[in-house]
């Protein structure tokens, strides 16, 4: 359900409203694709239920899923018939087609090829959590997250969701895990994993990648010195899943121990209730966990540095009372 998640936090959840977004996402329902559209979206219902609601609210957490169609015809298909155009009308008519022309003759090769391509469809789970004041979103999927909280602005009204502010700096936080330097312990009980993605600011963005190996080696370290930043790193809650955290706070690759999802309700037809409950009361706890500890990672950090400066300050400071002098930028 969740192998991957992006969240948001929720401005004003003064607009959040169970019965409201319910009837708001009937007018948004999917109606399925016309042969001569390229997207078509809407929302439909968790369970797959036809007629069955458009939001369940399961354990104080309301799930909602929004369904993408898309039809994409082949760059290749597109050019080959825009010659077979081109050619019949330089046929027809005994010139080359103006500007003007090509485009109208792009459009008709498309229209043309659009009916024969079969739609990709797209299930997107939004799980709202009312409580936590937060959305999360089942893809990392730049493209398809724009364009599921764009149905969402649309469907709930007033509605304003952002990112985290305690994800903000979330990089740096992550550098002070990896280094396990000025008391960047990780949260709770979480351990590193076994892979990172580590790049540089510079131009050059040059990248390190390290997979299948521990995380607390002086290779590692060595790039962090060297001033690259974390890009992702895996993490680990023992016994229970393992996932990637990115910097930009999205989780990838997201992997339930299988006993764990065993212990699951799966009574017949609560499968869903099941799984969701469990990965909601995982993966709410986690979010916050990171969110609230790498906020308070970076303060640490920042409070180290200044005491470090005004520590430097106070020896020049003594030096120079002494007729001596420090270099406070070699220091």
């Amino acid at each position: 359900m969740f192998k991957q998640i992006t969240f948001y936090a929720i401005h004003n959840p003064g607009s959040l409203d169970l019965a409201a977004i319910e009837l708001a996402m009937k007018s948004a329902q999917f109606a399925g694709i016309g042969s001569m559209q390229e997207q078509a979206l809407g929302w439909v219902p968790p369970r797959g239920e036809e007629g069955g609601p458009l939001v369940e609210s399961i354990s104080g957490h309301w799930l909602a899923q929004l369904r993408i169609d898309t039809r994409t015809v082949p760059a290749q298909a597109k050019k080959e018939q825009l010659t077979l155009l081109v050619e019949a009308f330089e046929k027809e008519t005994g010139r080359k087609p103006n500007r003007k022309k090509l485009q109208e003759l792009k459009e008709q090769a498309l229209d043309t090829l659009l009916p024969k391509v079969l739609p990709k469809t797209s299930l997107i789970w939004v799980w709202i959590d009312p409580a936590a004041q937060t959305v999360g979103i089942s893809t990392a999927t730049q493209g398809k997250v724009d364009t599921t909280v764009t149905a969402l602005i649309r469907s709930i009204e007033g509605l304003e969701l952002k990112a985290s502010e305690d994800m903000a700096r979330l990089s740096t936080a992550m550098g002070l895990w990896l280094g396990q330097e000025d008391g960047g312990q990780l949260p709770g009980d979480l351990q590193l994993g076994n892979a990172c993605l580590l790049q540089a600011e510079d131009e050059s963005k040059a990248t390190a990648r390290f997979t299948n190996q521990h995380l607390d080696c002086d290779e590692v370290r060595q790039n962090l010195l060297a001033g690259k930043v974390p890009r992702s790193i895996e993490l680990v809650v023992p016994d229970r899943l393992t996932f990637t955290l990115c910097d930009d706070g999205k989780f990838k690759q997201i992997t339930f121990d299988g006993g764990l999802l065993a212990g699951a309700n799966h009574e017949r037809g609560q499968e869903l209730d099941g799984t969701f409950t469990l990965m909601a009361g995982e993966l709410a706890q986690l979010h916050r966990l990171i969110s609230e500890h790498a906020k308070e990672t970076v303060e640490r950090a920042d409070r180290h540095m200044e005491a470090s400066n005004q520590a430097i300050k106070g020896v020049a400071h003594m030096w120079g009372a002494s007729g001596l002098s420090l270099d406070l930028a070699a220091a």
